[in-house]
């Protein structure tokens, strides 16, 4: 991607099996996306697939964490009050003097 946005590279991979590697310099690059114009297509196919499953996955997130955060406050509402001398319960904690 450091190669599209031209931000510094900012992943790194591991191989899990022996693999063949295509190393690709900015000018490489940049010869082949003017010479083959569906590779970028191809490329931007594959970027916009990631999002998706990314923001799918941040939303699947973001709901699943609001249900445990709404079950918790309910469970929290339902207990009551602490006690006096418990953490939250009676008074509030003295406020540090700076």
């Amino acid at each position: 991607m450091a190669l599209v946005t031209g931000d510094p590279r900012s992943a790194t991979v591991v191989a899990l099996s022996p693999t063949r590697l295509l190393r690709l310099d900015k000018e490489r690059f940049r010869v082949l996306s003017e010479r083959h114009p569906v590779f970028l297509r191809e490329l931007a196919r594959v970027l916009c697939r990631r999002i998706a499953r990314t923001s799918a996955d941040v939303a699947h997130a973001r709901r699943a964490y609001t249900t445990v955060f709404d079950a918790v406050l309910a469970g929290l509402r339902a207990a009551g009050p602490a006690p006096p001398g418990a953490p939250g319960g009676g008074r509030a904690a003295p406020t540090p003097a700076c």
